[in-house]
Parts: structure tokens; C-alpha cells; sequence
């Protein structure tokens, strides 16, 4: 389910990406109306210009169309969404879709959610008494019970016995709509200019963001503290470790777009106790030659211990060889896609416990003062049953590889393969090959291969890389760098999910929710994610070039 929620979420960010359209910003002002508490704060610039060109886009249609889509709506989120929806439809005694939201606004909105589980949320618009009396809420207030306030202001709400109550009011000139009491009643003396410290502006996390930020098309703020220790969010949003996020207070996202390029520009405030180090694009250009041009997917970050030994460990040691389901050759089924692809979220997966083994000594001891590191995957055919693998490569770069130790590093690598593989150390013999260390395994259909070039040490999972021309990165500084070049497609995507269809692999949820991601970036070429460290702030720039 959490693979069916991040798939549909890049999706919708992607189709957003696709469609939109810049405009200048005024700052944050709605932020200054709304209570503080939010989880999650949404700004559009222009509300109704957003949803016609998101829902007219073929970007939209081909995704709305999709299994992708499908998939989520049937799962729990999705039916858990569409029934709040149906309980605010039949609040108001008319539909709650696209056309009804886009009357919310006239330009700009900011929508707070205050609670994801009741989806508990406030709406701010600043609008015209004469746009508001043309929305669906005006035309229906009479369905609705109505309370004037002492500064002159109606308040309309839904029937306590409804299941999900909707309340809203058009005062000073914005139109407010909230699922409760409180809240509307805090945003209207927020616009009275009697906030004290009660509005989101206030938020301290919100201050220090959005000083560094300027809206453009559409912003989104998390309180990622609050977040983190929310069990919706961590049970249904979540798209990725819980771990990465421990760090997180807050974060900033903001999307524009320019002639050639759509981007995303992200800002985290962090606690300030990472060891992020940027670094400069000119300073890894040596080690990026060795990446093909034709690369579907490679990564350039600043190197640790921790970096290192999970890149090597991913490279070497836990390779995914897929042969079809319920093929008998060679043993039982190594699929990764098996009947429990499907559980559902909330479903417990009952496991062995491991078995206990000694750790492994850090691979990344024997590379001192490391610089840098490139990591680089790209998927191939192999022949029956396991017949998908993925090459994969790391270069790391050290201040003087001179003093690299060839013979610790090839008596750890084959350690730890006979460890992990329960044979005999003996078994594993390194040669030299065309300039090149190989250790060849056989017995599992891989090996492993190193060289040193210069200051860099190129590592791989037995393939030998040769890159073509040098890798284009823009200069500027980073503390991590990905590429994924989406005019690979087919080489890296579509050729092997229909060799898998053809030998019976039973992966369709897996190469729909791909394709339809796929499609639905279909007008970029190329995504640059970039990040960059500067004291607690960590920003990140996701740039899709046509």
C-alpha cells in the first residue's frame, strides 16, 4: 500500500509540474489568518486556473485513467477519502469535486489541515461579497443553520447530526471554511488584527521558512515534528523511513516554472545535527566520465562512512535476480513480487525472527578521507529463470588512493560474501582482468569488480563500466545530486517489464503504477534532484527539463 500512496503522490506532483503556470506572489499573507496548529499548510496563487489546467491536461487524464489511480482508490486511504468527501457532500446538499472547490477562491486559497485522521481543515480566500454570492456555499446557505456573531458576521453550519460538519463565513472580505467551531472563530479575529501570537505566521518553524522561500505557483508548508508522531501519517502518508524524517522540524516546498523547465524548490529546517557537506560540481566532474551518457539513474553525494557502506552494500550484496512466478527451476520462486504484494496497509506481516550474526566490519574503514561518492544503476535481461538484474556501480573519491589497501579491501569483500553466503572463504579467489580486480561468484550468477583510476576507486557488481563522454552536471554547489534521465525509458523501463510479461512474471500492478508515472511525466526528459546544506537549513531543487 505505502508503494501504491508514494507512486500516486510523485504522479500528482509530476502531472502538477506539467501543467502549471508561474505567477508572481505576494507572500504568505492567508498564513497570517489561519490558527496556528496546522499540520500542513496548501497556498495556490490562482485556485481556479489550477484545477482547469490539472483536470484539462492529457497529463491528468492518462493518469486519472490508469491503474495507478484505480489501485489507490480502492485501497484504504482512497476509500477513507472518498468517504469524507461523500460526508461533506452530504453535509452541504451538494457534490464536493473539482468544479466545487474552484468556486472557493477567487485566485488565491490556503487550506490548513489541522488533523489527518478527522481531516479536520480550514479554508481562507480572499474574495469580493460579489464573487462570494455567485459560489455553491451561498447559493445553499439556506440548507445551512445560520449564527450572527457580535462583529456582524453570519456563520452558516451543517446540522450537528451530520457526521462531518462544515461551517463557513464571509467577513472582511474572505470566505472561510472549516470543519469546526473553534478554528473559524480564531481566523476571524486573526483578520480582525487581534492574533496576538494565535496565527500560523506565528509559528516559529513558519517564520524561519518562509523568510528564505517565495511562493510562486502553489506552496506547501509541513510541521514535520508534528508529523512524525502523527499514526495517520506515519501509517498512511508516509512514502518513505521513518528515520530519514527524525531530524526534520519543518519544511517549505514551492513550485515555478520557466520557458524550458518546471521545478520544485524544497527547504527543511532541520536540528541541525547532520554532518551534510556540499560540494562542488566542477570537484566530481573526474569521477562522472565514468558514468554512460545513456545512464538511466545515477547519484553524486558527499562521502561518509555511512554513505559508503550502504552503496557498497546495496552494489554487492543485495541483489534482486527475479525468474517468474511459480516457475520450479532452480528451487523456489525469488520473486519480489509475491501474493502479499497487495496486503494492506494496516495488516500485520508476520516474519521469523532473524537470525543473529556477528556485524560486518565497516567496508568504509579502508577508505580514507573520502571525498566524494557516485552510485549508478541500470537494469538488464538475463536469461532464465533469473533473468532481471541490475548493474550497479559505485565511485568513490579519495583525497590520496595511493593509500588505498587492495589486499584488506579484496580479504573484507570476500569475508563477507562467504559469511552472508554461508560457504567457504576459500571459495573466493580475486584475478586481474583487463586492468581490472575481478572476483567472480558463479555459483549466484554474479561477481564483483574494481579498479583504481586517479583518485577514484570505481566498484561494481562484476560488470565492467566504461563510460562515454563526461556526465553533464550544472556547476553550483551540492550535497547530493540525482539524475534520472526519463528519455531512457525504454531501455530502462519498458523492454524489461515486457520481457517479464512474456515469460509470465506476474508483476501488473508493478508495471502499471510504473508506466503510469512514466506518462504522466511524459513532457520531461530529465529530473535533477539537488541538495544543498547550509547550517540547519537543508534545500533541495527538483528541476524537470523538457
Amino acid at each position: 500500500m505505502k508503494i501504491k500512496i508514494s507512486i500516486l503522490l510523485l504522479s500528482i506532483t509530476l502531472i502538477g509540474l506539467a501543467v502549471a503556470g508561474a505567477r508572481k506572489s505576494n507572500g504568505f499573507e492567508p498564513a497570517s489568518d489561519l490558527p496556528r496548529g496546522a499540520l500542513v499548510y496548501v497556498q495556490v496563487e490562482n485556485l481556479p486556473e489550477f484545477i482547469k489546467l490539472v483536470s484539462e491536461s492529457d497529463q491528468y487524464k492518462t493518469f486519472a485513467s490508469g491503474e495507478t489511480m484505480a489501485a489507490f482508490s480502492n485501497g484504504h486511504l482512497g476509500i477513507k477519502l472518498a468517504s469524507r468527501l461523500k460526508e461533506f457532500s452530504n453535509s452541504a446538499g451538494f457534490d464536493f469535486d473539482a468544479g466545487t472547490l474552484s468556486t472557493l477562491a477567487d485566485k488565491r486559497a490556503a487550506l490548513a489541515l489541522y488533523d489527518i485522521g478527522k481531516l479536520d481543515f480550514a479554508i481562507v480566500a480572499p474574495m469580493s461579497d460579489t464573487v462570494f454570492q455567485t459560489t455553491q456555499l451561498a447559493l445553499n446557505r439556506g440548507k445551512f443553520d445560520s449564527e450572527k456573531l457580535p462583529d456582524g458576521s453570519t456563520l452558516y453550519r451543517t446540522s450537528a447530526r451530520q457526521a462531518q460538519r462544515l461551517i463557513f463565513t464571509h467577513s472582511r472580505g474572505r470566505l472561510i471554511v472549516s470543519t469546526r467551531d473553534d478554528l473559524i472563530r480564531q481566523a476571524l479575529i486573526n483578520i480582525e488584527g487581534r492574533r496576538g501570537m494565535s496565527s500560523l505566521a506565528d509559528e516559529p518553524s513558519f517564520k524561519a521558512l518562509a523568510s528564505d522561500l517565495k511562493p510562486r505557483l502553489a506552496a506547501v508548508w509541513v510541521d514535520q515534528a508534528a508529523l512524525n508522531g502523527d499514526y495517520y501519517f506515519k501509517h498512511y502518508w508516509l512514502m518513505s523511513d521513518q528515520k530519514e524524517l527524525a531530524t526534520v522540524r519543518a519544511g517549505l516546498f514551492d513550485i515555478g516554472i520557466d520557458e524550458r523547465s518546471v521545478s520544485e524548490r524544497r527547504v527543511f529546517l532541520t536540528d541541525g545535527i547532520g554532518n551534510e557537506r556540499n560540494l562542488d560540481a566542477r570537484s566530481v566532474a573526474d569521477a562522472l566520465k565514468f558514468i554512460p551518457t545513456d545512464a538511466p539513474l545515477y547519484s553524486v553525494r558527499s562521502a561518509d562512512p555511512a554513505s559508503i557502506d550502504k552503496a557498497i552494500g546495496e552494489a554487492l550484496f543485495t541483489r534482486k535476480a527475479i525468474k517468474p512466478v511459480g516457475s520450479t527451476t532452480g528451487g523456489s520462486s525469488t520473486s519480489i513480487y509475491g501474493d502479499k504484494f497487495e496486503m494492506a496497509i494496516d495488516e500485520e506481516i508476520e516474519v521469523d525472527a532473524p537470525i543473529e550474526t556477528a556485524a560486518p566490519r565497516p567496508i568504509s574503514e579502508l577508505f580514507a578521507k573520502p571525498r566524494s561518492i557516485v552510485t549508478f544503476s541500470r537494469p538488464k535481461i538475463l536469461e532464465s529463470p533469473l533473468f532481471f538484474e541490475t548493474d550497479r556501480a559505485v565511485i568513490v573519491t579519495l583525497a590520496d588512493a595511493r593509500k588505498f589497501d587492495q589486499a584488506a579491501f579484496e580479504t573484507l569483500i570476500a569475508e563477507r560474501f562467504a559469511s552472508e553466503r554461508s560457504v567457504g572463504s576459500d571459495r573466493f579467489k580475486w584475478r586481474s582482468e583487463n586492468g581490472w580486480r575481478v572476483l567472480d561468484l558463479p555459483f549466484l550468477g554474479a561477481g564483483a569488480r574494481y579498479r583504481i583510476e586517479g583518485a577514484n576507486i570505481l566498484l561494481t557488481n562484476g560488470f565492467e563500466l566504461s563510460g562515454g563522454s563526461p556526465t553533464s552536471v550544472k556547476d553550483g554547489e551540492f550535497s547530493e545530486l540525482t539524475v534520472v534521465n526519463l528519455d531512457q525509458r525504454n531501455t530502462a523501463f519498458d523492454k524489461v517489464f515486457e520481457d517479464f510479461q512474456k515469460r509470465g512474471a506476474e508483476v501488473r500492478l508493478m508495471t502499471s503504477n510504473v508506466a503510469g508515472l512514466l506518462d504522466s511525466a511524459a513532457p520531461a526528459r530529465r529530473l535533477e534532484i539537488r541538495k544543498r546544506a547550509s547550517g540547519k537549513l537543508i534545500e533541495e531543487t527538483i528541476v524537470a527539463e523538457r
